[in-house]
């Protein structure tokens, strides 16, 4: 109660969440279906609703607990990552290359579409996933003028 009484008009902004939805609270500041489909991927494995079903009062402490609350770690330990990577990655009929380095991300119409390896060689596809620092993301492998690109927000 003491902090109701403190802070009235945030504990009313946030119990205003209560009544809307998450896509609601997201479109306010994104356009992007594919940002939709990655929250929807979020609010599916922690609270078990798409971004349409779940309150957003309940997908923003979500959201903030899972970004701010700690860091999770797979079973055992992060070193027999790789090797499960590497297996389901061959099971599904995906191709490794070891010893290549990715030296830049690949851009198409402002979008990441590939990257390109320390061989040359040019890889591209739908979705990219990057695991490493933000220093590297933005100071080696994103060009300076696509790390300055907001895509698809709204202002």
């Amino acid at each position: 109660m003491r902090m109701v009484l403190r802070h009235p008009l945030s504990f009313a902004r946030f119990l205003s969440f209560l009544n809307s939805s998450a896509e609601k609270l997201l479109s306010r500041y994104f356009t992007d279906p594919e940002i939709f489909k990655f929250f929807d991927k979020l609010t599916s494995t922690y609270c078990y609703a798409t971004v349409k079903e779940a309150p957003a009062v309940l997908a923003a402490i979500m959201f903030v607990d899972n970004h701010e609350g700690g860091s999770y770690y797979p079973a055992g330990s992060t070193l027999f990552l790789p090797g499960k990577l590497e297996k389901v990655i061959e099971e599904n009929r995906g191709d490794l290359f070891p010893g290549k380095e990715v030296v830049s991300i690949l851009f198409n119409k402002g979008r990441p579409s590939g990257v390109k390896l320390n061989d040359d060689t040019e890889l591209y596809a739908k979705n990219i996933i990057y695991s490493g620092t933000v220093w590297n993301l933005y100071g080696k492998l994103i060009e300076r003028p696509f790390a300055s690109t907001k895509l698809s927000m709204k202002k």
